[in-house]
C-alpha cells in the first residue's frame, strides 16, 4: 500500500514550468549585419550595372534598326536576321530544352559564345555587310555578350563566397544562419531598402529580390531578357510568319474566321478537296473563306520584311498553278525527247 501511495504522490506532483532564457549573441548579430551591409552594397552595384547594360542594349537596338530597315538602300536586313537566328540557335546563356533547362554554367556559356563567334566568322557575315555602321553594331553585340559572361562570373564568385562564409559561420557557432539568413534577407522588411528595379515577381506572385545569394534570381538572367525583349524583336523572324501546312512564308495570307492564317495556295487546295475543317482548331470555316479573308495589312508587312521569300513563293505558286491547269486539261508535263 505504501508503495502505491508513493506512486500516486509522484503522479500528483505539479509539473515544473519551462523557462526561456534569451542569450544575446552580439558577435553573431554584428556578423550578420556586416554581411547584410555587404549584400546591399552589391545590390547598389548591380543596379548601376543593370541600368548601364540596358542603356547599351537600347542604343544597339536603335543602331541595328537603322541599318536593317527595309526602306534603306542596300539594307543589311538579311545579314542581321542570320546573326540573330544563330544567336538564338546557340542558346548561349540559357537552355530551353527539357533535358538541361535553365541557366548554363560558366564553362558552357564560354563554349557556346565561342561557337557563335566562330560561326559568324565562318559565314563571313561581317564582310558581307554593306554598311560600316553594321560592322560596328556587330562588334558591340558580341561585346555585350562578353560583358554578360563577365557579369555571370562575378555573380557566381560572389554567390560561392557568401555560401562559404555562412557555412563556416554555422560550423563555428552551431547555428543555422546558412538556412535562415537568406529567408531573412529576402523578407519584405529587408527588400524595402532595395530599388524596385532589383525586385521581380516569382512564379507564386511573391516579390523575389535579385541578390548575390544561391537560390535567388541572378542579374545575368534578368539582363538576358533585355536581349529577347528589346533587341531581337527588331528583326521579324520567318518562323513567326510561316504557313503551318507548307512551311513557307504565308504569301497572300488568308485569315479564317477562327483566326488562323494560311497561304492562299494551301487554302485553295483544301477547298478543292472539300476539306472544311481548319487544320489547327478543326472548326468548319475553310469552305466559307473568300477574298474578303485576305489579310492585306499582313501581306504588306511580309512584302516589306521578307521580299526574297515572297518572290520565291510567288514564282513557286505560279508554276504549281500552271501545272494543275495542264493536268485538269488532261495534259501532263513531259521532257522533250530528241529522236
Amino acid at each position: 500500500r505504501r508503495s502505491s501511495t508513493r506512486r500516486r504522490r509522484r503522479k500528483r506532483r505539479p509539473r515544473q514550468h519551462r523557462r526561456e532564457v534569451f542569450i544575446p549573441l552580439n558577435s553573431d548579430t554584428e556578423f550578420l549585419t556586416l554581411l547584410a551591409s555587404a549584400l546591399n552594397s552589391l545590390a547598389t552595384l548591380q543596379l548601376a550595372q543593370k541600368r548601364q547594360f540596358t542603356e547599351a542594349v537600347q542604343l544597339l537596338a536603335r543602331e541595328v534598326s537603322a541599318v536593317s530597315s527595309p526602306s534603306r538602300p542596300k539594307s543589311d536586313l538579311y545579314i542581321w536576321r542570320e546573326i540573330f537566328s544563330l544567336w538564338v540557335e546557340a542558346a548561349i546563356f540559357e537552355s530551353s530544352r527539357e533535358r538541361d533547362r535553365g541557366e548554363r554554367s560558366i564553362d558552357e556559356v564560354d563554349k557556346k559564345l565561342e561557337w557563335f563567334v566562330d560561326q559568324v566568322a565562318r559565314r563571313k557575315l561581317a564582310k558581307r555587310m554593306r554598311h560600316k555602321e553594321s560592322r560596328v553594331a556587330l562588334e558591340k553585340f558580341i561585346a555585350l555578350n562578353v560583358e554578360l559572361l563577365d557579369l555571370k562570373k562575378f555573380q557566381v564568385a560572389n554567390e560561392e563566397a557568401a555560401r562559404k562564409i555562412l557555412k563556416k559561420h554555422d560550423k563555428r557557432t552551431a547555428l543555422t544562419a546558412s538556412l535562415r539568413f537568406p529567408k531573412f534577407i529576402a523578407s519584405e522588411d529587408s527588400t524595402s531598402m532595395l530599388s524596385t528595379e532589383l525586385i521581380l515577381n516569382g512564379d507564386d506572385g511573391k516579390p523575389r529580390p535579385i541578390l548575390t545569394l544561391p537560390g535567388f534570381p541572378s542579374l545575368p538572367h534578368v539582363l538576358l531578357s533585355t536581349f529577347t525583349t528589346t533587341l531581337l524583336p527588331i528583326i521579324p523572324q520567318l518562323e513567326d510568319y510561316e504557313c503551318s501546312i507548307c512551311g513557307d512564308v504565308a504569301f497572300k495570307p488568308i485569315r479564317l474566321n477562327c483566326g488562323h492564317k494560311f497561304c492562299v495556295r494551301c487554302l485553295v487546295k483544301m477547298q478543292k478537296r472539300g476539306q472544311d475543317n481548319c487544320p489547327q482548331c478543326r472548326k468548319a470555316v475553310v469552305l466559307r473563306a473568300n477574298a474578303s479573308n485576305l489579310d492585306g495589312e499582313l501581306q504588306q508587312f511580309l512584302e516589306r520584311w521578307f521580299p526574297h521569300e515572297v518572290k520565291d513563293k510567288e514564282k513557286h505558286n505560279a508554276k504549281e498553278a500552271a501545272k494543275e491547269e495542264l493536268e485538269e486539261m488532261g495534259l501532263h508535263e513531259r521532257k522533250c525527247v530528241v529522236m
